[in-house]
């Protein structure tokens, strides 16, 4: 009896952390761009207006704030990817960073939208680009809730050259919101951040039942074939 327990208290644990953990979403009360395909652009100037958002495929983006980054021409580039059942959401910040400058109070939410209660966010990953030989610039960021490291994602690029000891990547148990924070000092000619979010999709209810009755099942069968 006792494995059976603890074989579904594993189940439900299992079920837990692929579910998500719930947080509030992005505020939307203003005007919302719809991209079905997951792919799109919109200006600074839309999404720094309170209220508007973009729903890109089944994801929320809103409460930006563009810091002290230059709105002035500046674009925010949607894209989807897929890769072995994952599902890569990219948001890219093309502007023009000056070097010299250290661009602070940039923020963004994202969560998934209502109608997908079996999807969660599991990872952040950040980037940025920068073009020729010289010139050293790095890239801060960080969520709420804290991933895995607690610190967030460093990265240092010398030109277009990622240099060693770099984080890149947020590891999560599973989100459905994120309120993500980054900072980017230039000293090269940078012309995007990028933030990719990954999503996985977990089983439906009835997998995981099904799952819990074989476990259990089969610690039955152990028990008896100890039992002989």
């Amino acid at each position: 009896m006792k494995r059976l327990v603890s074989t579904l208290a594993v189940v439900w644990l299992v079920a837990s952390l692929l579910s998500g953990q719930a947080n509030a979403a992005p505020t939307c009360g203003g005007t919302t761009t719809t991209f079905v395909s997951g792919v799109g652009i919109v200006t600074d100037a839309f999404l720094a207006t309170a209220g508007n958002c973009v729903l890109a495929q089944d994801k929320l983006f809103g409460d930006f704030n563009f810091g002290n980054l230059n709105q002035t021409g500046g674009q925010v580039a949607f894209n989807l990817q897929f890769f072995g059942g994952l599902e890569k959401h990219q948001v890219s910040f093309n502007n023009t960073f000056a070097a010299g400058t250290n661009y602070t109070g940039i923020s963004f939410a994202v969560a998934i939208a209502p109608g997908n209660p079996n999807k969660s966010i599991i990872a952040l990953d950040g980037d940025f680009t920068q073009s020729g030989d010289t010139g050293t610039s790095t890239l801060t960021k960080n969520s709420t809730p804290l991933g895995t490291p607690v610190g967030g994602i460093s990265m240092t690029k010398i030109g277009a050259f990622l240099q060693a000891g770099a984080v890149t990547t947020i590891d999560y148990p599973g989100v459905q919101e994120l309120v993500i924070t980054e900072s980017l000092n230039v000293n090269g000619a940078v012309s995007s951040i990028t933030d990719t979010i990954t999503e996985s999709v977990a089983p439906e209810p009835g997998t995981l039942w099904l799952l819990g009755t074989a476990l259990a099942g089969f610690s039955l069968i152990r028990r008896r074939r100890k039992a002989k």
